[in-house]
């Protein structure tokens, strides 16, 4: 076979099979969004390798865990003790691995700050898998729940683009 008037060899198709194995397990949405980022941010030329895909497919992830914490925070200090039913499951998965809204309440301001890295890290690996958690985070005490939207861009890009569909 030829492309662009040459001819594929043995090296292309070894450079083929790493792509169709890195992205064997990405559905038609990730390979979709992932390209997209790949192609809107990329400033080099070249064909790019498969972890320059997935650093495009998950950048946003970090920002969104960023934007989770800011609402547990605000949540931890405008509601304390209430339980609280988050729209961003990943966020709700995460508090409850990290101890739950009663302990991550009890702690310091400054305690709690320690706690942000863990956060990020655990809804950034959660927020990967792509699953669907409960979204109820208990309080201390019985009281209907206060509703928090998500504010995760990538979620809400999903949701937007197959509306669209």
């Amino acid at each position: 076979m030829e492309a662009y008037g040459k001819r594929r060899d043995d090296g292309d198709q070894f450079l083929i099979g790493i792509w169709q194995k890195a992205l064997g397990g990405c559905s038609e949405d990730d390979l979709r969004i992932g390209f997209q980022n790949l192609i809107s941010t990329r400033v080099k030329s070249g064909m790019p390798v498969p972890a320059e895909f997935f650093e495009a497919l998950h950048k946003d992830l970090y920002d969104d865990a960023l934007m989770a914490w800011n609402q547990l925070f605000q949540v931890l200090k405008s509601h304390p003790g209430r339980p609280v039913s988050f729209s961003d499951t990943v966020l709700a998965e995460s508090v409850r691995r990290l101890g739950g809204l009663n302990f991550l309440g009890s702690l310091s301001a400054s305690e709690l700050q320690f706690q942000k890295k863990s956060f990020t890290d655990t809804y950034t690996v959660l927020a990967k898998q792509g699953h669907e958690f409960n979204a109820l985070c208990q309080g201390t005490y019985d009281a209907k729940p206060i509703e928090m939207a998500s504010l995760a861009k990538r979620k809400t890009l999903r949701q937007t683009e197959e509306a669209h569909d």
